[in-house]
């Protein structure tokens, strides 16, 4: 028994050896090039380099090489995307009827009146066109994680080439004593008995912080989501025990009985909190905090059963 000490399981890395690189902006060697979509600083989350400003698509492009796809690109008026580096990493992201969508990009060209062109992939461009919602001239859209677009106190750009994070701090940030943490883990806390006859039992977390748990597939695969944590499939993701579509959550319960979470602070998640799954039964959730959760706090069960 540890008196007054506060537990802290954190599925992050915390980053050190911040150098002052330029125009208010630190710099410090991180990581193996992985892909990085949360940073955490002094407990508050940092967001991605972005647009400060919405952009407007102002034409949807066609290069008329195939038939298959009507539309390849998204046109842009100004076109100082053009030498943004990087461009696979840059990402565009939109709001269209009940969907969040998050296109990665191929390509950004000039096209011959100067204006921005993005190619983003396919077959995401293709479907969100022709879907529910669809896409359009005149959408207002935000571009994230470019470097480029460093310049607000409170963002942060991860090189993945260079293996290098930048960081703008807010005016009560001093970089000396900062503690600068990235989501790693995807899975913090797993709880899974095997199937009904071996459940696992009797476990308290009590006063715990669950912190710096990421999902990484957005980054990866960019993200068409729809309601009630169910996401369009690419062909591209993994067989879990989550199945295709559905988010996941960074602390998952299965085949579970009796486990409790009474006090417990659950922040910097990059899905959902807690994922209730299959044969869970008589746990209790009382007192919790959850903060800064990318989607549902909680979820009960998946989507591919019946209850």
């Amino acid at each position: 028994m540890y008196e007054n000490e506060k537990v802290k399981i954190s599925g992050g890395n915390k980053i050190t050896g911040w150098t002052e690189y330029k125009d208010g902006i630190y710099k410090a060697p991180y990581g193996d090039g992985s892909y990085v979509r949360q940073l955490s600083v002094n407990g508050n989350r940092a967001r991605r380099a972005q647009t400060e400003n919405m952009e407007i698509i102002t034409d949807l492009y066609d290069d008329t090489s195939d038939e298959q796809n009507t539309v390849d690109g998204l046109v842009f008026d100004s076109d100082r995307f053009v030498d943004y580096q990087n461009k696979q990493d840059i990402q565009i992201h939109l709001s269209r009827g009940w969907y969040s969508i998050l296109f990665n990009t191929d390509d950004i060209r000039k096209s011959e009146d100067g204006k921005s062109i993005f190619f983003p992939s396919q077959p995401d461009l293709k479907n969100t066109v022709n879907g529910i919602h669809p896409l359009k001239k005149e959408l207002a859209v935000v571009i994230e994680n470019a470097f480029e677009e460093l310049d607000t106190p409170g963002e942060f750009y991860y090189n993945r080439a260079e293996k290098t994070m930048y960081y703008m701090p807010r005016a009560d940030e001093d970089m000396k004593t900062a503690d600068i943490w990235a989501a790693e883990l995807e899975i913090l806390l797993e709880v899974k008995g095997e199937k009904s006859i071996d459940k696992v039992k009797n476990i308290e977390f009590n006063g715990i912080e669950f912190a710096h748990a990421t999902w990484d597939r957005p980054a990866e695969l960019g993200l068409r989501n729809g309601q009630a944590q169910v996401f369009h499939v690419n062909e591209k993701d993994e067989i879990t025990d989550v199945p295709k579509g559905f988010v996941p959550a960074c602390i998952q319960l299965q085949w579970a009985e009796k486990i409790n979470f009474i006090n417990d602070t659950i922040k910097d998640m990059g899905a959902v909190g807690i994922g209730l799954y299959q044969g869970v039964n008589y746990c209790n959730f009382e007192g919790n905090t959850f903060a800064d959760i990318a989607d549902s706090a909680m979820t009960v069960g998946l989507s591919n059963q019946t209850y």
